[in-house]
């Protein structure tokens, strides 16, 4: 799981404000709160900080900036730039000390002047000394769970197969015990019973069974990693060549959702037909005749 924060932070006080110098360790310290380190990349300079965006191997998870910069340039116009010439989508968390209503102003015309798909995905607060640490905790909490999805979606194929199996555990009945080859034993009827009398019909999905399994073991243990050209992923320890990118979460994450659903309806009939008839049959644990079946 990964630990460090990336910052790129952009404000042209950096190094002769002690204000802004304080800032960054309220959000050092919020960072820190949240379970994570943070690596705050702070540039004084629009172009500089572009510069720095362009070397795609320097992981970014969300930018922060002024709202008022250098030479005319506002953070409007670096998330612009960062949308629209570099294809970044992290989020962006824009401050400022003016006020409120002429930054509303701003926006308002930003929204006029440019394409709608480069104005998302940003956050506003004007704040002062006192309220900033507060601002930043609110709005940081909320980017740092909308981007941690690979971890998350890691965490969802174990709980959805848990559910399933543990579904399968009650209909089976009280079979757990101390000893680990009764358990294992266990373990394997309930996997035969699935995709043999439940999925062995329906090929399609016995096979998406199987594969959403493999994905469930080869995330049990796995790293953090970075590709220039498709970007971050989660790699398994397990198996070397499964990796799952940040942009394929989405389609991972839908695969696991209507599979789930298409098992459900088959569980859903098993319990309401077969619960009695498997729960006599299971009561004196002689399962001889169903571990036969599966090394057939």
């Amino acid at each position: 799981m990964r630990k460090n924060i990336n910052i790129v932070w952009l404000d042209d006080r950096f190094n002769s404000d002690m204000v802004i110098d304080g800032y960054m360790k309220k959000v050092k310290s919020v960072i820190k709160s949240l379970g994570y380190e943070a690596n705050v990349y702070s540039f004084v300079n629009y172009e500089q900080a572009l510069t720095f965006c362009k070397i795609k191997k320097n992981r970014v998870d969300f930018f922060v900036s002024d709202y008022n910069l250098e030479e005319k340039k506002t953070g409007l116009d670096f998330l612009i730039e960062l949308r629209s010439a570099y294809d970044f989508k992290q989020s962006l968390i824009l401050y400022s000390g003016t006020n409120e209503d002429k930054i509303k102003e701003y926006i308002k015309q930003a929204f006029d002047s440019y394409d709608l798909k480069h104005l998302t995905n940003f956050h506003f607060f004007t704040s002062n000394y006192t309220t900033f640490e507060y601002e930043m905790k609110s709005i940081i909490s909320f980017v740092l769970y909308r981007w941690d999805e690979l971890n998350a979606l890691r965490s969802f194929y174990v709980s959805e197969h848990a559910i399933l199996e543990g579904r399968l555990s009650v209909i089976f009945g009280e079979l757990y015990s101390d000893n680990d080859i009764a358990y294992a034993q266990y373990i394997q009827i309930l996997d035969y019973y699935l995709r043999a009398e439940l999925l062995q019909p329906k090929d399609r999905l016995m096979q998406k069974w199987k594969k959403s399994k493999n994905i469930r073991n080869d995330l049990s243990h796995c790293t953090e990693s970075y590709d220039e050209e498709k970007g971050f992923y989660i790699a398994s320890l397990i198996n070397k060549r499964f990796k799952i990118y940040e942009s394929d979460v989405i389609t991972y994450r839908k695969d696991l959702v209507d599979l789930y659903v298409e098992i459900d309806i088959i569980l859903a009939e098993l319990e309401n037909t077969y619960k009695h008839n498997i729960d006599n049959w299971c009561a004196d644990q002689d399962f001889s005749f169903l571990l036969s079946k599966i090394y057939v």
